[in-house]
């Protein structure tokens, strides 16, 4: 009787797992991976760090952009440039293009932000390492960085500049895109 209770025991075992086994298999869409990139012929790559970034300009009290001309500090960030090769080109310079303001070639034009209001009377400049500030059409370059073999950091500041009268408080962004010239 006992063999008899043990073998019916094993029996439903094993039949319990061979039910557990046989469950249906599911599968779901998870989604989509997009992989970017390109292949360049040119002394560096662009790091893809610099690639799309984002420059947090802070909060600027209106009563500081008084007068047409008026900045604020500016705000550093860089483009880095990697496995950078001497031997094919011993600098480079950066272009900045973007909707500049009616007044202003210098000046970033603000985005619409659907969220809130916009700021208006302000735009956003972009300053290469000596300080001057950058046309914003694509053409105009940025003082030549002289390159070393491997990684390259080139700096630049971005900062507010009162572009017509009155100023009014709100959201104050912008976009640019930029491109490198190897020399």
């Amino acid at each position: 009787m006992k063999k008899n209770l043990l073998s019916l025991s094993m029996l439903v075992s094993l039949s319990l797992a061979s039910i557990v086994s046989q469950a249906a298999t599911t599968t779901v869409t998870g989604g989509t991976v997009n992989f970017l990139g390109t292949i360049v012929n040119a002394a560096c790559s662009v790091n893809s760090h610099s690639t799309n970034q984002s420059v947090q300009l802070g909060q600027v009290r209106s009563a500081r952009m008084d007068t047409v001309g008026n900045t604020s500090n500016g705000v550093g960030f860089n483009i880095v440039l990697d496995d950078c090769d001497t031997s094919v080109s011993g600098t480079a310079a950066i272009s900045f293009s973007g909707v500049t303001t009616s007044s202003n070639n210098t000046a970033l034009q603000l985005s619409s932000s659907s969220a809130s209001g916009n700021a208006t009377g302000v735009g956003i400049q972009i300053l290469d390492k000596s300080g001057t500030p950058l046309a914003l059409d694509g053409t105009a370059w940025s003082a030549a960085h002289t390159l070393i073999n491997g990684t390259n950091t080139l700096p630049f500041q971005a900062r507010y500049i009162t572009t017509s009268l009155p100023v009014s408080p709100g959201v104050a962004n912008s976009i640019a895109n930029f491109n490198v010239q190897y020399i």
